[in-house]
């Protein structure tokens, strides 16, 4: 069994049929993806980076991360999560030979709907890192098409699909594939997402060491990524700048509070960049 991901599909609107890729197959018309040709490509510069830096840790990470999202773009997928998932789904498909090989594809996996017990959840991992941030008002805006449908499925219902799944095929010779989301049947549109998490924080405000309540402010939604990312660069960005230059001229004083706020824009940054495929997709 492969757990793979809804949004292997990459950026294609409109109703998507649970089909299995092809060997090769990339995204963008006229493209092959050869899996083998993009791991030598990696071990390459890898090699290369070693060569130049005696500290390449951080250097590779950062390298190997562009190359990941250049090389998903280049064949069509929004990112290289993505991207390694479709290429995990060729492996299957070619190194399975007769055995019996099921596919999930979940969506965006949340908090367990009934088992073990309704909203537990290990850790704040994919979407979940976002409640947590509106909630403690450090996401000052995002990206936001609230007409979007955003598939969101409970972890305990991907698990009974996974053993169903498992139960059903484990001694025929085939290879099928399951979509394990919500938006075709239950569609949850993004604006009743953001309207329910304002609601119940509001409801069940934060609190202060004094025990008083901390009002949460509406976070700034932008419909298209151009207009988030013009407000970052105004808003925060340049005042940035401002203060690498002052600091610069004034010795270095303000050197901690620069890199943690440089720090934070950056991150931000990364994640508006990670979900905005998510937060405009137009399939189900």
């Amino acid at each position: 069994m492969g757990i793979e991901k809804s949004y292997v599909a990459g950026e294609q609107a409109g109703l998507l049929l649970e089909k299995p890729f092809q060997i090769g197959e990339a995204l963008r018309q006229g493209y092959t993806l050869d899996v083998e040709a993009e791991v030598q490509l990696v071990d390459r510069i890898k090699s290369k980076l070693r060569i130049k830096s005696s500290i390449h840790n951080k250097l590779e990470k950062t390298t190997m991360k562009k190359l990941g999202l250049k090389r998903a773009m280049h064949f069509g997928w929004p990112n290289t999560y993505v991207l390694t998932k479709a290429m995990g789904e060729m492996l299957l498909r070619q190194l399975g030979g007769d055995l019996p090989v099921v596919i999930v594809r979940p969506s965006i996996i949340t908090s367990t709907f009934q088992d073990p017990m309704p909203g537990w959840i290990e850790e704040t991992r994919t979407i979940d890192a976002i409640f947590v941030a509106y909630n403690d008002q450090t996401l000052p805006c995002f990206i936001f098409d609230g007409s979007v449908i955003f598939d969101l499925i409970p972890g305990d219902m991907v698990i009974s699909a996974m053993m169903a799944a498992i139960n059903s095929h484990w001694n025929k010779q085939a290879q099928v594939i399951y979509h394990v989301t919500s938006a075709h049947q239950n569609p949850i549109q993004l604006s009743l997402i953001e309207e329910s998490m304002y609601k119940y924080f509001h409801t069940n405000p934060r609190t202060n060491k004094d025990g008083e309540s901390i009002k949460n402010k509406r976070v700034l939604m932008f419909k298209r990524f151009a207009y988030f990312q013009a407000y970052m660069a105004l808003r925060y960005k340049l005042p940035l700048e401002i203060m690498r230059a002052a600091n610069a001229l004034f010795g270095g004083i303000y050197t901690k509070n620069y890199n943690k706020l440089n720090r934070g824009y950056n991150i931000l940054m990364t994640v508006a960049k990670l979900y905005a495929p998510y937060d405009f997709f137009k399939g189900w």
